[in-house]
């Protein structure tokens, strides 16, 4: 997969150096696939209707992410009762850790919250000028995720996943949503 691109419901989404991105990703369990598998189905049809109508597409899509994001941040604050692995002090610590590792050497980190069971975050990558070597936002999130992943699953003596993310060979659905602020 190219860097500088993913895809979503069959469209290319930049992934631009020196943008800005609000990203939240959730810990492994916290959507069922099948409510996942669900969604993005809804948001396809939806999408499809939208281009259909051909009437402020942009617009409409625009506002159909936003009510999708929605959808699952709700869903996901709405579990934060439940006992999960981000309540403890130390595994948040690494999270926030592994968030502040590239700060300042390939982005700027503007802000995070840790949730019980997700965490938001907002970063600007650095552009060609403020570094040498291309560092592109998948590349960040898997040296995020895969940090954090690796030292909570120390401290809870455990394998495996810690991040949720479904692969169903056809598409990947990486487990994190993103929206551009620049």
């Amino acid at each position: 997969m190219n860097p500088e691109r993913f895809y979503r419901a069959n469209l290319p989404h930049l992934q631009p150096m020196g943008g800005t991105f609000f990203i939240t990703y959730n810990l492994a369990g916290c959507i069922p696939k099948h409510l996942f598998q669900k969604w993005e189905a809804e948001y396809l049809e939806k999408c499809k209707l939208i281009r259909n109508r051909n009437i402020n597409v942009r617009e409409e899509l625009n506002k159909l992410n936003k009510l999708e994001f929605a959808k699952r941040d709700n869903y996901l604050d709405a579990q934060c009762h439940q006992d999960f692995h981000l309540k403890n002090d130390n595994i948040t610590q690494e999270v926030a850790n592994s968030l502040h590792f590239w700060d300042g050497k390939r982005l700027e980190l503007y802000a995070y919250c840790i949730m019980p069971n997700h965490v938001h975050v907002v970063f600007r990558l650095f552009d060609e000028e403020e570094t040498r070597i291309p560092f592109f936002l998948q590349q960040a999130m898997k040296s995020i995720k895969n940090f954090s992943a690796n030292k909570s699953n120390q401290l809870l003596n455990q394998q495996g996943q810690l991040w949720q993310s479904f692969h169903d060979g056809t598409k990947v659905s990486i487990g994190w949503f993103e929206m551009r602020l620049s």
